[in-house]
Formats: structure tokens, sequence, C-alpha cells
């Protein structure tokens, strides 16, 4: 989610996209759940904003990188702790070195993962050209999703379709599925390349392999739904208009608010960028996240901290004097109903006659607790944390470790009450060593962990480590 700010009653987003010698900006509002487009304009010199301006961005297609994964998991705390080890080995990055938007999608069978990843190298160089032109962008999407934020705004009734933008350098080409991105290809020919007399000849053979290569991955096609975008979208329907590939059946658009499609279709990118912040919905890609969110964004927030800071004290302090004679009387009762119950108990626990029910509320429920946890007779009033024995028979049955060999087990209690500290809980921890020649079954069994919310504490971090066939797998037991 992004943090829009209201312009009157309005929400109202700045979509800037940045070609090789010139802008394209548009401006777009949301009131009462109804979207407008404010103005589209282009231009050469770097354009300037009011103040309190929410101006959005894109990565290129060609600096990002989309990655699709399912899962049986569903929850998404569990798929959370599994991103780390099913996300890394499909990008050519270590997560420190990204920032990560993932979508999920959950099911009836599990989940379908779509993850949106930037380097920090890409993100930064992208956010440092806006600053050093004095364009310090509050929000930084994607052009894919901007272009197929456009697709669905203009053609709601297509839920697949194929974006085919033409840019001044390049040409960004985005295949959408059931409402979902498949694909993105970047091909380096743009509009200011069409002065060269090759360029047409060349133009065809790189669509040729670009649309190959997305019949290759998502299957043939007999017709290919194309909506042409940018300023040469009606020329590149011409010069297409032969491809033997697939029947390529463009894709008209109506105008909206006053503007003709001639005039919105080569602003698609700045008009997507300023959907994807105003439907501010799970969907949304926010990428200034963490050591990247802008100065404007910090300083409210830090705002907003203090501002909170300053009224939650002056509501404690107001509840605090309020309650005060509430919580006394309170006590008082509480402390009659204590010495009632503990004084049922007394023949068979004798170290409740010890309590001193005169002193306060906290030392009282402090002496119970350690009578009861350290009782003087034989039986324990508790439960026992997991024993070994109990740890042994949950992994000889366990079906995910069926063709797995297990090297050791280590059982530590990492916390438990004693004498000294009576009131300390118990902290079982399991640790162990396997092999496995099949990564698919090692990474089964550490989701299986993961999703387990009985036997294993899931509140509790899981610790992982791989060296070629060998794995530690290292978690907490419920106690």
């Amino acid at each position: 989610m992004v943090r829009l700010r209201a312009i009157g009653d309005a929400m109202e987003v700045i979509g800037v996209q940045k070609e090789d010698s010139f802008y394209r900006v548009a401006c777009l509002s949301l009131v009462n759940k109804e979207l407008s487009i404010k103005f589209l304009e282009k231009e050469e010199a770097t354009p300037s904003f009011e103040k309190d301006a929410y101006v959005v961005t894109g990565i290129d297609g060609q600096d990002l990188l989309i990655r699709h994964l399912k899962t049986p998991l569903k929850k998404e705390g569990a798929l959370d702790k599994t991103l780390p080890f099913q996300l890394e080995s499909l990008i050519p990055y270590s997560l420190e070195e990204v920032v990560v938007k993932p979508l999920y999608i959950v099911g009836k069978e599990g989940t379908e993962a779509t993850f949106f990843t930037v380097s920090k190298g890409n993100l930064g160089k992208h956010i440092t050209s806006f600053q050093e032109t004095g364009l310090d962008p509050e929000g930084v999407s994607a052009t894919p999703v901007a272009l197929r934020r456009f697709a669905q705004f203009f053609c709601p009734t297509l839920f697949s379709i194929t974006v085919f933008y033409v840019g001044e350098k390049s040409i960004q080409i985005v295949s959408i599925e059931e409402g979902k991105i498949g694909s993105h290809l970047t091909i380096h020919i743009g509009s200011s390349d069409f002065n060269d007399s090759q360029v047409v000849s060349k133009l065809k053979r790189e669509v040729d392999r670009a649309f190959c290569f997305l019949s290759h991955k998502e299957g043939e096609k007999e017709e290919r739904r194309i909506l042409f975008c940018g300023e040469m979208a009606r020329k590149m329907e011409s010069i297409l208009q032969d491809y033997e590939g697939c029947t390529l059946t463009p894709v008209d658009i109506e105008g909206q608010q006053g503007f003709d499609p001639q005039t919105l279709l080569p602003f698609a990118i700045p008009i997507g960028l300023a959907l994807d912040a105003l439907k501010n919905d799970r969907e949304s890609i926010q990428f200034r996240q963490e050591e990247f969110v802008s100065t404007h964004s910090f300083g409210m927030i830090k705002k907003r901290l203090i501002r909170g800071g300053a009224i939650a004290l002056a509501l404690l302090v107001a509840l605090a004097l309020s309650s005060h004679l509430h919580l006394k009387r309170e006590e008082k009762k509480l402390l009659g109903r204590t010495q009632k119950i503990a004084s049922r108990y007394e023949g068979e626990i004798p170290a409740l006659k010890e309590i001193d029910y005169q002193k306060g509320i906290d030392e009282v429920l402090a002496h119970l607790n350690q009578s009861l946890r350290v009782p003087k007779g034989e039986d324990s009033y508790f439960a026992s944390p997991p024993l070994v024995s109990d740890l042994l028979a949950f992994l000889s049955d366990h079906p995910n470790l069926k063709e797995i060999e297990i090297l050791r087990v280590e059982y530590t209690l990492k916390n438990y009450p004693s004498l000294g500290n009576p009131k300390e809980t118990y902290r079982p921890k399991a640790h162990l060593f396997f092999t496995s020649s099949e990564g698919k079954k090692a990474r089964e069994f550490h989701d299986a962990i993961v999703d387990d919310g009985g036997f294993i504490d899931e509140n509790e971090d899981i610790e992982w480590n791989r060296n070629e066939d060998e794995y530690e797998i290292a978690f907490f037991l419920s106690a």
C-alpha cells in the first residue's frame, strides 16, 4: 500500500514518464470513487509541481524481474517465511541486493505468487536520475504494471491482451493473461530510430522473436489481441498488419473525458502509473521502501509519529488520572476472589497458606504462580514441555522425511523455570542435520515445518542452511 495525500476532497496523483529527450505527465484524481483525468502534458524541460503533489514514476521493464511461483501453502505468514528459500534461486541476486513486492492469489489448491523484483542498484539509479533534475518522486512503480493498469481501465472486458508500447528508444511488450502479467519483453528500437530505412525489417525480425518467445512460454495462439500504444500506435498497426506468426487483432479504445484515443495512447505509461497509485490495492507497486523512502514521506512519517506520541501521552495521563480509583476498587475485589479460590486447595497445596493477601495483587499473583510452578509434592500441576521422545516420534512419523536421511538430532531447552527464576517459561528447541539428494524433498520438509501450527511454535523463527546435499534446520517446539 502507498500513502496518498488528499487535495481538498480528492486524492490526486501525477504520473511521470521520462523519455530520452522529453517527459510525459498525466494528472489523475479520485473523487467519490470516480476517476478523472485532469491534464496530459508533454514537456521538454523537467516538469515542476506544487509542494504537496504526489508524483509517481516507473522502473522500466528491462530493469525489472517478474517471477511466478506456485505453492500449496496458504497462510501469508508461512509464505513470507518461505520466500527467501524459493525466490533466491530464481533471480541473479541475493535477497539483500533487491527490493521485492510479492502478490499472492490464494486458491483452493494453494497459492499463486507473483514477485516484482528490482535490484537496489537499478532502483537507486532510477531515483537519482530524477533527483538530479530536481524531481524527487514519492512513488516508484513499474512500467509493465502501468501498461496493465492502462489496459484494464480502457479495455475492462478483455482479461487476456498484449500491450505493445512504442517509446522513443525502446518498445515494451506486456502479455496479460487472465488479468495477470504473464511475460514482458523489451525491444531496443524506438520511434527515434525510424529515420533509418532498414529499421522496419529489423523491427519485424525482433517482433517475430518476441512473439515466438511468448508463444513458447504461454502456448500457441491463433489470435492475439494487441493494444498498440505510444506516439506511433497507428503506424505500428500498419507495419505489423501482415505479421505471419498469428493473427494480430488491434484493440481500439474509446475517448475519455474529452480526450480522444490518439491523445490518450501516447500517455499510456504515465496514466497507468497514476492509476496504480490511486487504486492503492494489494496489486499496487511501491518500490520506495526502507532506505529508499522519499525525504518528504520520511518527514511526514516523523511528524505523524511525534503528533501521535503527543496525543497518546495526553490520553495516557488522562486515563491514569480517571482510572486510578477504579483500578484500586477492582484490585481489592480480585484479591478477595483470589483468596477464596486459593483457600479451597490449601489442603492439596500447602504452599498456598503462605500467601500474604495484604500485599499488592502483583506480589500475590507472583507468590501464587511460584507455588503452583514449584510444587512441594511429587505431582506436577502444569504440563511438561515436549520430551526428546516426543520429538523423535514426531520425526519418525513425519511423511516428508521418508526419503531423507537424518544425520543428527539436537534437543535443548533455551529457557526453563528454576528456583531462581520460577516465572520463566519453557522454550524447547530442535536442531536437525540431514541429507537429501533431491532438493525438492528437502524443500517440502522445510515448507511442512513452516506450515505446522501444532507441534512447531509458529511464532518463533526457523533457521535454515544448505551445503550441497546437506541441510540444517532449527525450530522451536510448542510448549
